[in-house]
């Protein structure tokens, strides 16, 4: 037996406070809602909200190909008792879904599916920290999988949830890729229990997902959920205001 294979006989994989209910409804003015855009300001060292809807906000397109800011992703909940926010990461971890060792197909090894998907994921969330830029609070967050919850939201909000998204992608193509590889790949998801499970959200809505146990012949795709950024508070503590063109800054 490996360590791994201790690992999980001891429970270390069974994380019971890993879900997310949500409570945002879509269209919300009054905070970071559902669809908004979150984006970290290089200058100030805070995370921001931008709004392809909401007036009350900065603009999605304010900030396209403004180079003093990280797009961090879209919010998919909202959390009233400290005015954070969680926020789906805009892209995949890995360029490939996670192809499973041939081992793991094997009767005796399936149980242990989910210990080795745990420790991949934790390898590629450390690779993603290395390549982030040395700002203490993007190496602060606090990296998730996406729960089934989180799916589902992503998949009853889908055509509002990316339409910020869309206008701050200057690839146009990656953007529908993005999308596209959403719907048509089995994502891996923690659901309520704290396992972990292979899920597929659909384009025709309720009753049409797909969720099961982890399987090593269909690959799973790698997301991340940042939990609880402090992105809403901060845009209202600080009045921001959209950068003028004028102003922009550009890194080389």
């Amino acid at each position: 037996m490996d360590f791994i294979d201790e690992l999980i006989e001891q429970g270390v994989f069974e994380d019971e406070n890993s879900t997310s209910e949500f409570v945002s409804q879509v269209g919300t003015t009054e905070k970071g809602a559902v669809g908004d855009v979150c984006y970290y300001d290089v200058f100030d060292n805070r995370f921001y909200v931008a709004s392809a809807f909401d007036q009350s906000k900065i603009s999605t397109g304010s900030i396209v190909r403004d180079n003093r800011v990280i797009v961090i992703g879209i919010i998919i909940n909202q959390h009233d008792e400290d005015n954070t926010v969680d926020v789906l990461m805009s892209g995949f971890l890995m360029k490939t879904p996670l192809e499973l060792p041939i081992k793991y197909y094997h009767r005796d090894k399936q149980p242990y599916i989910r210990a080795y998907v745990y420790k991949m994921y934790q390898r590629f969330i450390k690779a993603f920290f290395k390549q982030c830029p040395g700002y203490e609070p993007l190496l602060n967050l606090d990296v998730t999988f996406p729960t089934v919850s989180d799916m589902l939201k992503i998949q009853a909000n889908s055509a509002h949830i990316f339409d910020g998204l869309e206008e701050v992608s200057e690839d146009k193509d990656r953007f529908d890729q993005f999308v596209k590889r959403m719907f048509r790949n089995y994502i891996y998801v923690r659901h309520s229990n704290g396992r972990i499970y292979q899920m597929r959200i659909s384009e025709e809505g309720e009753g049409n997902e797909d969720i099961r146990v982890p399987v090593a012949t269909i690959d799973g795709d790698f997301l991340c959920v940042f939990r609880h950024v402090d992105a809403f508070d901060s845009q209202i503590n600080n009045k921001i205001e959209p950068i003028p063109d004028d102003e922009r800054v550009f890194f080389q």
